[in-house]
């Protein structure tokens, strides 16, 4: 997977109105490690009614970032 962000101040922008959606096959294990880590959890893991199973950070510029898997043969 790769994913390319491109920096606020290039594309005249303010910080923190950004979102990313990532998704991962092990996303329990994605979260335990980014925790440990020391990562600020805003929204635990949990199984969501759109068919995903993720959660969500903000990174030190305020951009949200979601880390999901889908569940119920729904990816």
């Amino acid at each position: 997977m790769t994913i390319h962000l491109q920096a606020a101040r290039k594309t005249q922008r303010r910080s923190g109105r950004g979102a990313v959606n990532v998704f991962a096959t092990e996303v329990d294990a994605l979260h335990d490690e980014l925790r440990s880590r020391g990562v600020a959890i805003v929204h635990p893991p949990g199984d969501r009614p759109y068919g995903m199973r993720d959660f969500e950070i903000y990174n030190l510029d305020g951009n949200r970032l979601t880390f999901g898997m889908g569940i119920g043969g729904s990816d």
